[in-house]
């Protein structure tokens, strides 16, 4: 029964908590959701973007996905992104990651999978738990000039 209950508290332990965005609205996203949550494992973070949107001129097909991408555990601290701002960019695995800027102690991340369907910029704070992703923007190879911009929801 010990046992049980240690492996319990190890899985529960290794997901992160989630992170729910609002969608902003623009020509042609009316509104929409987007989750945010991650898995722990020993060397490695698994992000998974989860998004929904609306929109009269977006093709059902587009309208709603799911985005994964590794990144190093480093980013589950405020450590990896000061440890990125002074490298300027970091490659991991199949993703390119850059430090963009720092505003308000705000770090600008941009994601560049190498597969090039998709590619993000992260607004990491040190305040926020979990991932710490305050905002988010999401381009989609399928719609490059009309990004998904979102928010967390307080």
């Amino acid at each position: 029964m010990k046992l049980i209950l240690t492996f319990l508290m190890t899985l529960s332990a290794a997901f992160g908590q989630d992170l729910y965005h609002r969608v902003l609205p623009n020509k042609l996203i009316k509104s929409g959701e987007i989750t945010i949550s991650y898995r722990s494992y020993p060397d490695y973070l698994k992000t998974i973007i989860t998004y929904k949107v609306k929109g009269p001129l977006i093709p059902k097909k587009y309208r709603q996905g799911s985005l994964e991408q590794d990144i190093p555990i480093k980013y589950e601290t405020e450590d990896g992104y000061i440890d990125l701002m002074l490298k300027g960019r970091e490659s991991y695995k199949n993703v390119l990651l850059v430090h963009e800027g720092l505003s308000n102690g705000v770090h600008s991340v941009g994601i560049y999978p190498s597969h090039g369907n998709w590619k993000a910029r992260a607004y990491y704070n040190s305040s926020i738990i979990s991932l710490g992703w305050e905002r988010l923007e999401v381009t989609l190879k399928s719609f490059p000039k009309w990004p998904i911009y979102s928010e967390l929801i307080d």
